[in-house]
């Protein structure tokens, strides 16, 4: 797991292919309300067997707690099956507005640089409410670069390079946990 983290720079400088748009979750607001993820990281190891691994940090960065705002959480998932799992995961919290989940979007995993991931966030305000989106992480967007070997590939966000991933969510009120769970 450490080569995961210890990327080669040189190894990343590959050209990447076009930026393709985000997938758009969004409810009709003159506010936008956004989920931020950074520290993205992304890993396919095929030698001596095949294993996956996604991680990232998650921010809700509207300012009024009554939306959920200011909630941030640290989020992974490890498999060693061909598909990622289809259930819902709690993320740790690092400032507890609210829990969020995650999964990658079934169906939507090709490779470490090439996935959806579907986010959700519950947090009370008079009711149980949730915030939803759905992130397309795709190598070459927001700075997420992928360098390839023979026996891995390994994709990150590169510092200086791009920010990460910003998108709109939508809001339900009167809903709890997403389901099914982990």
């Amino acid at each position: 797991m450490k080569s995961f983290i210890a990327l080669s720079l040189a190894a990343l400088a590959a050209p990447a292919p076009a930026p393709t748009p985000l997938l758009a979750s969004r409810q009709a607001s003159s506010t936008s309300l956004d989920f931020v993820l950074d520290q993205v990281i992304g890993f396919d190891q095929r030698v001596p067997s095949t294993s996956h691994a996604i991680s990232f940090n998650v921010t809700n960065d509207n300012p009024f707690s009554e939306n959920g705002g200011g909630g941030k959480a640290t989020c992974s998932v490890f498999w060693t099956t061909p598909s990622p799992p289809d259930c819902f995961a709690q993320c740790d919290s690092i400032d507890p507005v609210g829990t969020f989940f995650f999964r990658v979007t079934p169906g939507s995993f090709s490779y470490a640089g090439n996935f959806d991931l579907d986010i959700t966030q519950v947090y009370v305000n008079e009711l149980v409410n949730k915030n939803n989106a759905t992130v397309a992480v795709r190598e070459g967007q927001g700075g997420y670069q992928c360098s390839r070997g023979g026996q891995s590939t390994q994709c990150r966000v590169l510092e200086g390079v791009g920010s990460g991933f910003t998108q709109p969510f939508q809001r339900f009120f009167g809903e709890g946990e997403p389901d099914p769970r982990c």
